[in-house]
């Protein structure tokens, strides 16, 4: 019986470590990904994304074949392609999210809205950006959890902003570690208004 009670506390410690260093590795890249808008303006921020931007993230994970709908870069490839296990643990991923908050404080010089906040102001039709401009800000920005693969050698992320009616951009790209910096590789799903 100790022995069991030993094992469990040793899965348990296992368990917290990795999730601690998944921690870590997301928050070094949250702050890279995000440090030019944090160092030139408070940086307003969502703590979830919009329900139905999952399901857009969920459908362009479709295939195991991987291909970008614009290219980024010479040199990067046209298309990756995914183990089953890879793929399954994408869309577990992003299904996890759904039920996932970010905290506030988050990022330097960062300023969280709660999405229950920005979706009630946004019913309103009256007020909508002239509210939350003068409120909050010129924009605010919603993203996803990175998810890494491969060794977190890529990532898969999702980030947007908005700061108008016809003002606003989103990408999930796929992001290569090389050198010891991000950099984007293939984007899966993007939007402009």
């Amino acid at each position: 019986m100790l022995k069991l009670i030993k094992l469990s506390l040793l899965l348990l410690l296992f368990a917290y470590t990795a999730r601690a260093q998944e921690n870590t590795e997301s928050q070094k890249f949250l702050t890279d990904f995000f440090k030019d808008k944090t160092a030139k303006e408070l940086f307003i921020y969502t703590d979830k994304l919009w329900p139905s931007r999952y399901d857009e993230l969920l459908h362009s994970i479709n295939a195991d074949t991987l291909r970008g709908n614009l290219f980024i870069k010479k040199n990067n490839p046209d298309y990756i392609v995914l183990s089953k296990e890879e793929k399954a643990y994408i869309l577990k991923c992003l299904q996890e999210q759904r039920a996932d908050t970010w905290p506030n404080h988050l990022l330097p010089n960062s300023r969280l809205v709660l999405y229950d906040t920005i979706a009630s102001i946004f019913k309103d039709r009256k007020r909508e950006w002239t509210y939350f401009y003068s409120h909050y800000g010129a924009k605010f920005h919603s993203f996803s959890k990175p998810i890494f693969l491969r060794n977190n050698s890529l990532c898969f992320f999702y980030s947007d902003y908005s700061c108008g009616g016809l003002c606003g951009f989103g990408n999930f790209a796929i992001y290569r570690r090389n050198n010891g910096k991000w950099e984007e590789i293939i984007s899966l799903f993007s939007w402009i208004s």
